[in-house]
């Protein structure tokens, strides 16, 4: 008992209807509502957390958490109202009533390839850490723009066709060009065009093509129609298709090959030069034209001066020499009528007419001392520049000179006969 007489039993200092031996809140507030432990709501701490439970929102926090001023651990405040406390919630800001993953967590505020795009929205969920992305979180090795079964990074050819066969590079056929010549691989029939040639819509140079199939390409070939199989040159030429002398007549049949220019070959591309003249032929023809008509039997048997067969003539001449005039100018008036080896046959003959004359030197120099030693000297070197050397000069050279119309030798010359003409060349010939 107390100095008044009380116990402990019988003493209730708060007032609160409960004995001060069983109250457990002795200092409870006038008026309190309390329960049999004589402690009123704001005086009780259930969880032992240091907020009583009037005021504490999370009444079963566990033993020795830290609480916030309402009594709760942050195992038991849920924020954003996801499910997931916000000790475990990895995204607190969880919009909603969206659902979220064990971590409180939604698709839109996931970004599982840390590629800065979250995966609502990600097309390519594994991209490889730090690899640039475009808005659907792709990098260039992960997007296949064609869908041609190679990615973008290495892709070559972007925009091949659906479908299509491509190479590791990304490319198919149509989109290729090996050669660089502007004609893609599925048409180019010559693939390895030399750089920079020109080539046509077959992408083949000039170079590459054949269009005779000879082995010579079109670049050089001289001949672009030979006929298959036959053997040609460096050329690209066959035989039949050479025409080496230019006379019209090739090669294959030509016994000719170096007819002279201007001279007019038979079908066998020989002209009446480079034929050989037959002296029987030549008597016949010569009849058959009727030729002694104009010329008679022999030298110098013309029915005229200017129409003789004059011997020293002849000796300046050969049988192609003749064989030449005769086919251009005889028979006069009809001269396509003894042409080629007609002329040939002709010119033969006649140059059997008359035998090599041999000059007189020896009157030849006697001759030399009255008419030519003033001008030309007794060596016969003469007096540059009007008048030229003599020396070695023959006959034929000596009848040329005089031939030459207004000439000092035409003057001189005109009163020599024939024969002093071939002894002065006799002696000549020798100084």
């Amino acid at each position: 008992m107390n100095a008044q007489g009380c116990a402990t039993t019988q003493l209730d200092a708060d007032k609160d209807g409960v004995s001060d031996a069983a109250d457990q809140c002795p200092a409870t507030p006038a008026g309190a509502t309390v329960n049999a432990q004589g402690c009123a709501a704001a005086q009780l701490d259930a969880d032992k957390d240091g907020v009583n439970d009037g005021a504490d929102q999370c009444p079963a926090t566990p033993a020795g958490a830290t609480v916030n001023a309402q009594g709760c651990a942050t195992t038991q405040i849920d924020t954003d109202k996801d499910g997931v406390s916000d000790a475990a919630d990895q995204c607190p800001s969880t919009p909603t009533a969206a659902t979220v993953n064990a971590q409180g967590c939604s698709d839109t505020q996931l970004d599982a390839d840390s590629d800065g795009v979250n995966n609502a929205v990600d097309q390519c969920p594994g991209t490889p850490s730090g690899a640039a992305v475009n808005s659907q979180g792709c990098s260039a090795n992960q997007l296949d723009t064609d869908g041609d079964g190679v990615s973008d990074a290495v892709d070559q050819c972007p925009s091949t066709s659906a479908g299509a066969s491509v190479n590791a590079q990304g490319c198919a056929t149509t989109q290729l060009d090996s050669d660089s010549d502007g004609v893609n691989n599925a048409v180019d029939q010559c693939p390895s065009t030399p750089a920079g040639a020109t080539v046509n819509a077959q992408g083949c140079a000039t170079t590459q093509l054949d269009a005779d199939n000879d082995g010579v390409s079109d670049a050089v070939d001289q001949c672009p129609g030979t006929l298959a199989s036959a053997t040609v040159n460096a050329q690209g030429c066959a035989p039949v298709q050479l025409d080496s002398d230019s006379d019209g007549v090739n090669n294959a049949a030509d016994q000719c090959p170096s007819t002279p220019a201007g001279e007019t070959p038979d079908a066998t591309g020989c002209s009446v030069s480079q034929l050989t003249g037959n002296v029987t032929a030549g008597a016949t023809a010569w009849a058959a034209q009727n030729c002694s008509l104009c010329h008679g039997d022999g030298i110098n048997d013309g029915l005229a001066a200017n129409m003789n067969i004059d011997p020293f003539n002849l000796k300046k001449t050969t049988v192609a020499g003749l064989a030449r005039y005769i086919e251009a100018n005889m028979p006069q008036g009809n001269a396509e009528s003894c042409v080629g080896q007609c002329a040939a046959d002709t010119a033969a003959y006649i140059l059997t007419w008359e035998p090599a004359a041999v000059g007189d030197a020896a009157n030849g120099a006697v001759l030399y001392s009255k008419t030519c030693v003033n001008c030309h000297g007794a060596t016969g070197a003469g007096i540059p520049p009007t008048f030229p050397s003599v020396q070695g000069a023959t006959a034929a050279d000596l009848k040329s000179a005089i031939m030459v119309s207004g000439s000092t030798m035409s003057t001189m010359g005109a009163g020599l006969m024939p024969t002093e003409i071939e002894d002065l060349g006799a002696y000549m010939s020798g100084l």
